[in-house]
C-alpha cells in the first residue's frame, strides 16, 4: 500500500480530545470495507490506516481489528466505523468478555475520531457489565454503539 508513511505520522499525534468541529453522537454510514477512502481531511487515507494507528498507539487494542459487519464467529471484539461528511471517520473499539449463549458479562468500548489532518483522536470510553442481576455501567457511550439497554435491565432504572 503507498500510504504506509502515514501510519508513523498518525500515531505520533494520536491524543485525547473532546474537541472536534463536529457532534459525536450523530454516527455517519457505517463502513464495511477497510478499503474505503476518505475524503476531504481524510482524501487518500483508507480505514485500514486509521485503525493501525489506532493499534499504534494503542496496542491493548491490537487484537480489536474485525469490522462489525464481518460477523466473524468467536471474535472477542469488533471495530464498528462511520464515515462522516466531513470525509473522516469515528471509530468505536468493542471488546467483550465472558460470553455465554448471545450475552457477555463484560463489554467495553473505546470511541475514536478524526481531526482535521485525519489523525485518530481519543474521545471517551464506555463499559457495561453485568452486576448481579442488573447491568451497570460507566462512561458515555456514543453513535449507538452499543445499542441502549432495554428498559428494566440496567441497574440506574
Amino acid at each position: 500500500m503507498r500510504f504506509h508513511f502515514l501510519i508513523p505520522m498518525l500515531t505520533l499525534f494520536v491524543s485525547v480530545c473532546a474537541c472536534l468541529p463536529y457532534a459525536p453522537e450523530v454516527p455517519g454510514q457505517e463502513v464495511f470495507d477497510t478499503a474505503q477512502v476518505g475524503h476531504g481531511p481524510c482524501a487518500h487515507v483508507v480505514v485500514a490506516a486509521v485503525i493501525e494507528a489506532v493499534h499504534q498507539a494503542a496496542p491493548g487494542l491490537s487484537s480489536i481489528s474485525v469490522l462489525r459487519s464481518d460477523n466473524v464467529e468467536g471474535a472477542s471484539g469488533d471495530v464498528v466505523v462511520f464515515a462522516r461528511d466531513d470525509g473522516g471517520f469515528d471509530l468505536a473499539f468493542e471488546y467483550r468478555a465472558a460470553c455465554d449463549s448471545g450475552r457477555c458479562l463484560t463489554e467495553q468500548y473505546w470511541y475514536f475520531g478524526t481531526d482535521q489532518f485525519c489523525l485518530p483522536l481519543q474521545l471517551g470510553t464506555y463499559l457495561r457489565y453485568q452486576a448481579k442481576s442488573c447491568w451497570d455501567a460507566a462512561g458515555i457511550p456514543l453513535w449507538g454503539v452499543p445499542p441502549r439497554m432495554p428498559q428494566g435491565e440496567s441497574c440506574g432504572g
